[in-house]
């Protein structure tokens, strides 16, 4: 009898430890808005065989609060300028960083890409350089709202200031849309097939809205210590955000591009697109 309360004694204290323990886990995983240092790191970054000017471009990011409800995003990356264009054209590596302040993180509709983040200073009014509104994480299947990623709309000043070798495709694609798209619907007098047609409209109906698409874990490095993190998948069948479950830091830790169900005029613009729109949130540190 005295082994069998002993016994389950121990048992006791070993479920109660290893639930303090998960409680102290959990913890851990809650990063705070102001005060992170994060790496933003482009996707093809991630290839093994990555040569040292595919590594351009990774972002050093510093969030902290400016005020109760400003938050100020400090940033700086190398990256690589076209000096020449020429028939050997020739490039040049420059620095370039920024600052960006986010008054407030709801009732925002649209996500300012890395890629698109212009040298100086910009207030980012209608838009989201890090984050998703946490509205959206509430969001069912079967449910809609518009977001904007900055395929087709965009602000066209800001894209002006970036590197060349971005803005150019980002403008082609525009172009191209303009010549399909007029008004949201398909253009009458252009000729293509009925299937084109078909994921053309379809492309128009889904491209600028969302949805949730399931949930999941990404790997991060949490200072210095590979977690997985829990994230909500919002988006539809072009593309996916991986929004870091927390409402009060829904941080948009990787952005993926699909190609599959592309209308065939988009999907050379896709693939290129994912050479340096698609992007992921690697590293974090914070004080604990």
């Amino acid at each position: 009898m005295k082994k069998l309360l002993l016994l389950t004694l121990a048992l006791v204290l070993c479920v109660t430890s290893s639930s303090v323990w998960a409680e102290e886990e959990e913890k851990e995983l809650l990063i705070p808005v102001s005060g992170m240092q994060i790496t933003i790191t482009p996707k093809q970054s991630e290839d093994k065989d990555a040569k040292p000017n595919d590594l351009l471009g990774i972002k050093k990011v510093t969030v902290f609060r400016r005020r109760s409800n400003v938050l100020r995003a400090t940033w700086y990356s190398l990256v690589r300028e076209l000096a020449e264009n020429t028939v050997y054209p020739t490039y040049v590596i420059q620095t370039r960083k920024g600052i960006l302040d986010v008054s407030n993180l709801s009732h925002k509709t649209a996500f300012l890409n890395p890629i698109l983040w212009p040298n100086g200073y910009l207030n980012t009014i209608t838009s989201l350089p890090l984050w998703m509104d946490p509205a959206y994480l509430s969001l069912k299947r079967r449910q809609k709202r518009n977001f904007f990623i900055g395929l087709v709309q965009f602000n066209t000043d800001v894209v002006a200031n970036i590197s060349v070798e971005y803005r150019e495709p980002l403008l082609f694609f525009k172009n191209l849309y303009d010549q399909f798209i007029k008004a949201g619907k398909v253009r009458d007098n252009i000729e293509i097939k009925r299937s084109e047609e078909k994921r053309l409209e379809r492309f128009v109906e889904e491209f600028f809205f969302v949805s949730e698409k399931g949930e999941g874990e990404v790997k991060v490095k949490i200072n210095g210590v590979e977690k997985e993190l829990k994230v909500k998948e919002v988006g539809n069948d072009y593309f996916t955000l991986f929004v870091l479950n927390d409402p009060t830091n829904p941080l948009i830790l990787k952005l993926e591009l699909e190609t599959r169900k592309l209308p065939d005029a988009f999907e050379e613009s896709f693939k290129t697109f994912k050479t340096f729109f698609e992007y992921q949130i690697s590293e974090i540190e914070f004080k604990e």
